[in-house]
Order: structure tokens, then C-alpha cells, then sequence
């Protein structure tokens, strides 16, 4: 049966239910106000909305389909076919083992790996996918179990005639066999790796055939570890070279060494901390850095983002806390972290490898892998590979602390500076408290003061001194990257909003408190969480239209940069973003002040009234962009060309 009522009919209703039903009257009015200057029909008012909001989502974008580009020093090809060559330590001893069955005719081996944290044997299967579920444990102790008994003694045992042998009265256990032979694999340091255990259902003897086992198994041990290692390391050197010779970024570089890492130790996911060196104690922050998105084609880097461990009991944050390593087997029987998923990346934990990055001053950094594959936990090959990456990990954290000191220090500011740079005219003061005001670029150096100005008037002297204040501002202005439209204008036309709003509303001692919370809230993905917030990020579309135009181009040209580069890896960038359709900038303009701006100055009015010159100028700068529209293609008059000029006989 079909609805009788349109989709975008329901789309339009659900906006009018978020309203407040006590105030529905007036903010109809406001909505049916915003409605009229919608460009097109409502019909399509749904699509519209998708279109103007996806340069501010997150969005997987469709590649082209050319040819494949290559890393720029990054193949994880290499890895993937070194990988899949080396034969793991598991598989060897499968071979092993069953060169063993043949040379000494035996009709049956069982491998057992033995699990010292639980102390007990595990019996290995082959070609079972779910290995988990299939487990066999043996408790480690004398007496019942050949095997069991082998791992306890460290020494061969050989069983002439099993159901004889009051020793052992469970016999092998699994089979009716006749005689046993079993060995144990000793590594260097004295520790029981696996057991072999070699049976016959005839009564013919062992002879000494297979003392070689162990020795066998060892070397090959050995040789992978090595052969693993030595990879590794080529690997982050070559890593490393990129980066110190500035050819990678901090965030591609650490992208790419988890991926490498988490390859070689066959880890599910990976994340690389920083200490926060500011906020440690109580309240423990850090830069996390995530796994990248990862294609066919390329590895797009994660960039860092600012992560509590001080929240919730997680693996990072103990290690962090205490800088001692942590190998856990299963994080759901640990009394230590009580949720199941990972607050800081998201993740059921299951197993996981954590370990600390160390100067000599304390934990400067912590890497974690999470979920190791085929439900396996990490053993101590995987803990050795993990340490000779740690190790380079500690050479990147300290040439990045180095980076920023260097910044820091070659962009401070001097006494000098600062006395001239903070002083403010108290005749532009008048200007200062209209929502119309918009610095100019021959008015830059009149910034830092008013800047200082409408902290002291907004905090009253009471959270900072004027000389760290002026400091402060003038490093920040000078560090200000020199972008079409994020840049130190648009940070001040950010800040003059926000002062406006909150300097004249009886209630702003009360506001000032939710700071902390919302000056996270300028992204557009939590639009009606940071109402305040991102009516003072879009105030530049509530100027004059000579300004406001003036911010869009500034804005369109930060995009067309973004979709130039895009083009160039081979993806089809998205409308707002292709310079080919610049002939679409007063429409898609109309469309954003429509679906995004208006109806936030809307709600915002219900709070705050005194934003209403903010909602006419929008109106005003709309109909403006309307004009654009019906202007194009007119001819239209030019007062130097109308002059007349002067003959060539005078």
C-alpha cells in the first residue's frame, strides 16, 4: 500500500517535531521565513540538504578508475609477500614433526605447545578454523599424562610397553598405543617450548633417531625470529630516512610503522600514544593516533586526536601509569579493565600487547596492539618483535618533541613585540560592539589589541596575568598559517561573535561555564549540540555582502585547493570542491545560508535575542546572492567606459 504523504512532507515534519512545542508558534513562523528563500521546490528539499552538508561530513569518495598509483615509499606489497614466504614456527614444527613420524616409522604424532601463564600443555590441530573452540588443555604435572609429565621434568621419555607402565594411568590419553616416545624442546634459556610425542601400535622400540629434534627445532626457531627481525628493521629504517629527511609527516609516518608492525605480528588493530606532558597525574592526556583507511590504491593517514586515559581502566592507561609492559591473554577474565570495548579507539579487546616508550624522565609514549588473529594471544616472539619496534618509536617521539620546541622557540615572540603589538585605540571601541564590524587587512596590526581587549572585558583579569595574556595572543596570531580562509581573520571574526553574544546576555557568568565543553562543538557534525558555537564560526556569512562574499570566495578557494588535490590522487571531489563548476558558487551559497545558517540564527534567537542583526544581514546577503543570479548574462553599465576619449588629432 502506498504512503499518501510525500517523503519530503515527512522530512519537513521532522524538523517542526525537534522544535520546543511551547514555542512552536514562533519558530513555525521562523521556518516558514527560511522556506521562502529556499532555491529549489521542497520536494527535493531533502537531496538539497545532503548536497550543501557533504563537504562537512565524513564520506568515502568513488575513485576514478586509472591507473594505480604508487606509495610514495610505503609498499605493502613487500610485506605481504615476505609474509606470506616465511614459514612460521608453528607450521615447522608440523614438518618437523612428521619427517619424525616417517624416518622412525611411527603411526602417529601428537604436538604439544605449552602455555607456562595457565601451566598446561596444548594439544595443536591442523586445519581447523576455529581453534579456539577445539582446545585441548593438559595441566603441566607428574604422573597420568606422558606429555604432561615431559613438560614438567624438562626430560625424554621413553615407554617400552604403555598399558604396563603403572606411571602414567591415563596412558596417551587420546589413543590405545603400544610404545611412546616423547621429547621435549628446550629453548636456550631453559624453558619447555613444545613436546613431540611419538607412538607406535606395534611393539617394535625407538632407537636414538630423533635426539636431533630438539636442536632441529631450536635452529628453526631461531632462524625465523632472525630472518622476521632483520626485515623489520629494514623496514623502519627506510621509514625513518623518509621522515627525518622531511619527505613524511608525523601523521603519515606513524600510520605507516603501525601497519608494518601490525603485519609482521598478524594484530588486528594498533594505536600509538604521546604523552600529554601538561596534563599528566589525575587527569592523563595524549595524542592518539589511530589505524589509517586503507585501499587497493592508497593509505590515507588518521590524524591524531586528544584522548583521556585517565576515564576509564584501559590497557594504555596502565601502562601509562605504571610503565611496565602488559601481555593479556584475555582482557574479559582481567579484574583490571571492566568494559568490554576500549573507550579510547572503540574496539572489543580480547587480547593485546602493550608497551611503554621510556626516556629518563618517565613514559614519554605508549603502543598498543589489540586482537591478535585467529582469536591467538601475543607469545614472546611476538613481545620480541614488539620491543625492536618500540625502540624506534622512541627515536620518532623525541625528534617530534624536538619539532615542536623548535617551532615553539622560533616563533616567540620578543619584549619589544609585545609592547607594541598589544596596544588598542580606544576609538575603535565604538565600532567593536556591531555585529557589522569586520577587520580589514590594513587594520591587521590592530588585531592583538583588540583581541586583549575582549578577553579582559569577557574575564575581567581574573583566570590570567596581561603579560602571559599579550604573550599568548601575539604567538598564536604569528603562528597562524597563512590559508585562503582558516586563517587569523577568520579566528577573529570567530572571537568578535562570541564576545558579542556573551558580553551582552545577563546570563553569561552561567554560559561561561559550558566553555570547556563547547569549544569542541565547531564541527558541523554536531550542529544542534554547539548551537552558540557554530553561529559564531558562520558569522562571516552575517556580514555586508561586500565582506561576506569576500569570506565565501576565501572559502571556495581552501575547497578547490582541497579538490585539486584530489583530482590529482585520482578521486572525483565533490561539487562544492571542483573548480570546473565555480559557475555554481551563488547557488550553492543560497542553499547553504537556507539549510544550514538560518535555521541556526532561528534557534539561537530563542535564547538570544540580542542576534537578531544577525538574522537580517543573512536575509540580506541571501537576496544579495539572488542578484547574482539574475544579473548573469545582462549587459550592465561601466563608468569607464562610458568617458569619452580624447581624439588622436589633439
Amino acid at each position: 500500500m502506498t504512503d499518501p504523504v510525500p517523503r519530503s512532507a515527512k522530512s519537513v515534519k521532522n524538523r517542526y517535531d525537534t522544535i520546543n512545542q511551547s514555542e512552536s508558534h514562533k519558530v513555525f513562523a521562523n521556518i516558514a521565513k527560511v522556506q521562502s528563500h529556499f532555491l529549489v521546490p521542497s520536494d527535493r528539499l531533502d537531496k538539497v540538504t545532503r548536497r550543501v552538508i557533504a563537504p562537512y561530513a565524513q564520506i568515502e569518495r568513488k575513485g576514478l578508475k586509472e591507473e594505480e598509483l604508487k606509495g610514495t615509499y610505503l609498499d605493502m606489497n613487500r610485506f605481504t609477500v615476505f609474509l606470506e614466504d616465511t614459514v612460521d614456527l608453528d607450521s615447522l614444527l608440523y614438518e618437523t614433526a612428521n619427517v619424525l613420524k616417517t624416518v622412525t616409522n611411527s603411526s602417529g604424532v601428537f604436538i604439544y605447545k605449552v602455555d607456562k601463564n595457565n601451566n598446561e600443555i596444548v594439544l595443536m590441530t591442523q586445519n581447523i578454523k576455529n581453534q579456539e573452540r577445539h582446545e585441548v588443555n593438559v595441566p603441566i604435572e607428574e604422573g597420568k599424562i606422558a606429555a604432561a609429565h615431559v613438560a614438567f621434568t624438562k626430560e625424554f621419555l621413553l615407554i617400552e610397553d604403555v598399558p604396563r607402565d603403572n606411571r602414567f594411568s591415563e596412558g596417551l590419553k587420546w589413543i590405545d598405543a603400544k610404545v611412546v616416545l616423547c621429547m621435549p624442546i628446550i629453548k636456550p634459556d631453559g624453558d619447555c617450548y613444545a613436546v613431540l610425542e611419538l607412538y607406535r601400535t606395534n611393539v617394535e622400540p625407538y632407537d636414538n633417531v630423533t635426539c636431533w629434534a630438539g636442536a632441529a627445532v631450536h635452529q628453526a626457531q631461531a632462524r625465523v625470529t632472525l630472518q622476521r627481525t632483520a626485515h623489520l628493521n629494514n623496514e623502519l629504517r627506510a621509514l625513518l630516512q623518509n621522515y627525518f629527511c622531511d619527505l613524511a609527516s608525523i601523521d603519515t609516518m606513524l600510520t605507516d610503522m603501525l601497519a608494518v608492525v601490525k603485519s609482521f605480528i598478524g594484530a588486528m588493530r594498533s594505536s600509538f600514544y604521546i604523552i600529554d606532558k601538561e596534563h599528566v597525574g589525575d587527569n592523563l592526556q595524549a595524542d592518539m593516533w589511530d589505524d589509517g583507511w586503507s585501499s587497493e590504491k592508497s593509505t590515507m593517514p588518521k590524524r591524531k586526536i586528544k584522548v583521556n586515559l585517565s576515564q576509564e581502566p584501559t590497557p594504555a592507561g596502565l601502562v601509562a601509569k605504571t610503565g611496565e609492559s602488559l601481555n593479556i591473554r584475555d582482557a574479559y577474565k582481567d579484574p583490571r579493565f571492566s568494559k568490554e570495548i576500549d573507550p579510547t579507539t572503540g574496539t572489543v579487546v580480547r587480547s593485546c600487547l602493550v608497551s611503554p616508550i621510556m626516556d629518563k624522565k618517565g613514559v614519554i609514549g605508549v603502543v598498543q596492539l589489540t586482537n591478535k588473529i585467529n582469536a591467538q594471544p601475543f607469545d614472546s616472539e611476538d613481545e620480541a618483535i614488539f620491543q625492536v619496534f618500540i625502540n624506534y618509536c622512541s627515536l620518532i617521539i623525541h625528534f617530534y618533541n624536538m619539532q615542536l620546541r623548535k617551532i615553539y622557540h622560533f616563533k616567540r615572540v620578543t619584549v619589544n613585540e609585545v609592547k607594541r603589538g598589544v596596544e588598542f585605540r580606544h576609538s575603535m571601541r565604538l565600532f567593536l560592539t556591531s555585529f557589522d564590524y569586520h577587520i580589514s587587512e590594513g587594520s591587521n596590526e590592530d588585531m592583538p589589541g583588540l583581541v586583549c581587549y575582549m578577553y579582559i572585558e569577557t574575564f575581567a583579569d581574573k583566570h590570567f596575568e596581561r603579560q602571559s595574556l599579550a604573550n599568548f595572543v601575539l604567538t598564536v596570531l604569528q603562528c597562524y598559517r597563512q590559508n585562503p580562509y582558516h586563517n587569523a581573520e577568520h579566528a577573529f571574526c570567530f572571537t568578535h561573535t562570541l564576545f558579542l553574544v556573551l558580553m551582552n546576555n545577563p546570563d553569561r557568568e552561567r554560559i561561561m561555564h559550558e566553555m570547556k565543553y563547547n569549544i569542541l562543538c565547531t564541527d558541523l557534525a554536531i550542529y544542534f549540540q554547539g548551537i552558540l558555537m557554530t553561529t559564531s564560526d558562520l558569522s562571516g556569512c552575517c556580514k555586508p555582502f561586500g565582506v561576506s562574499k569576500a569570506i565565501a570566495e576565501s572559502v571556495y578557494e581552501e575547497f578547490y585547493n582541497q579538490g585539486d588535490k584530489e583530482r590529482e590522487m585520482g578521486y572525483t571531489p565533490l561539487s562544492m570542491m571542483d573548480r570546473r563548476r565555480s559557475i555554481n558558487q551563488p547557488a550553492e551559497q543560497i542553499q547553504f545560508l537556507s539549510v544550514v545558517v538560518l535555521p541556526c540564527l532561528l534557534l539561537l534567537q530563542n535564547v538570544f535575542p540580542n542576534t537578531l542583526p544577525l538574522i537580517d544581514n543573512c536575509r540580506k546577503t541571501q537576496e544579495a546572492w539572488h542578484e547574482e543570479i539574475n544579473i548573469r548574462g545582462q549587459k550592465l553599465w561601466r563608468q569607464e567606459e562610458s568617458v569619452t576619449k580624447a581624439s588622436k588629432s589633439h
